[in-house]
């Protein structure tokens, strides 16, 4: 069966503007229900699913992430020691009394700086080329590995209750397998962190 003209046209135009037309089954009272708040917030239903979209999209990236490096410029600091900016973070500041400790302390800020915006859903911005850095002082690359972050300052157990077979749980139970340890390294292996 032909397409119409007006089908026709409406697809052009779609593809000419970036947008596409996806159709999806939903249950009637999800699709209601955000259809009213919507209109209640007084939004479009296109708008606000296309920013979860990306909300979700930017999850599934921080999630993915390895390791970062920020530029950062260390300054001499007048009764020694050094302070540290970062040109792309201007929020993130902070001092070492030498080298070793500026700079263990500029990867705790950093960590700090984008935890923050990762958990406001803010984007991360990318590193600037050290090339283009005009501040006084000497520019160093700071490393910043995400899992190794929250291993160090997130590491609270939390409760989860989970249901298993009965004969898979007679099994571990007889092996005396750590059920907790189990969950721990599966999750790590499947959100592609070591454990540790």
């Amino acid at each position: 069966m032909a397409a119409s003209k007006q089908t026709l046209r409406a697809e052009r135009y779609q593809k000419k503007a970036g947008w596409i037309s996806k159709s999806y089954k939903l249950k009637k009272e999800v699709v209601e229900s955000f259809a009213k708040a919507c209109e209640k917030r007084g939004v479009s239903q296109a708008g606000q699913l296309t920013k979860m979209m990306k909300n979700h999209e930017n999850e599934r990236q921080v999630i993915g992430m390895k390791k970062m490096f920020y530029p950062a410029v260390f300054h001499k600091a007048e009764k020694g020691g050094y302070w540290i900016t970062f040109p792309d973070i201007p929020e993130c500041i902070t001092e070492g009394d030498n080298m070793e400790e500026a700079y263990n302390m500029a990867v705790d800020a950093l960590g700090l700086a984008l935890s923050e915006r990762i958990k406001d859903k803010e984007e991360l911005p990318a590193a600037s080329d050290i090339d283009n850095i005009k501040e006084d002082g000497a520019v160093v690359v700071v490393r910043f590995d995400l899992a190794e972050y929250n291993r160090k300052h997130n590491s609270k157990a939390v409760k989860k209750t989970l249901s298993i077979p009965e004969w898979l749980n007679e099994e571990a139970l007889a092996m005396n397998i750590n059920f907790s340890q189990v969950l721990q390294e599966a999750l790590m292996e499947r959100i592609g962190i070591g454990y540790h």
